[in-house]
């Protein structure tokens, strides 16, 4: 995440139980746009992303995409989509549930600089924790980039063992 901004009290999600989680950073996301089977479509770069460290999935509203910036809403029982111009935002993972199906994109994150912004600086960190600030990237990506050094770390993780 990048071109980051201040918290306030009023920056929080309403989840489906009813409960509202503050969030911890809210910023924008740049990557490439991916079907599922990872062939890139295009670049993005969403913005009020917020991210919520609790969550196992980044959210999307489709309700503010449709209502508030004029993105067209279709779908079938292979996933669901987004237009507006000639612009397309594919959500073609399915998930299955108990009661039926989520559907979730694929943003290739840009590893660069500005990413660091969403980090802090400490000489160690948990890998779950570097995992998570990052807008859930793969294990392996998230390691390259403390090696890297682009997390603000020294170039160490701490190992979780199961259960942890």
């Amino acid at each position: 995440m990048h071109s980051l901004k201040k918290v306030t009290g009023d920056d929080s999600i309403t989840m489906g139980n009813g409960i509202a989680e503050k969030a911890a950073l809210i910023g924008e996301l740049t990557g490439t746009i991916c079907n599922k089977n990872g062939d890139e479509l295009t670049k993005a770069t969403m913005s009020d992303v917020v991210y919520l460290p609790t969550r196992q999935f980044n959210l999307f509203s489709l309700t503010k995409m449709t209502t508030n910036q004029g993105w067209i809403l279709g779908g079938d029982d292979k996933g669901i989509w987004l237009t507006k111009d000639d612009q397309k935002l594919l959500f073609d993972i399915a998930i299955p549930t108990p009661k039926g199906m989520l559907f979730a994109m694929y943003i290739k994150r840009e590893i660069g600089k500005e990413m660091a912004q969403a980090m802090v600086d400490e000489k160690s960190i948990p890998i779950q924790l570097a995992h998570d600030r990052q807008g859930h990237p793969h294990e392996d990506m998230t390691r390259k980039m403390v090696m890297r050094r682009m997390l603000g770390g020294k170039g160490q993780t701490e190992e979780r063992s199961e259960g942890q």
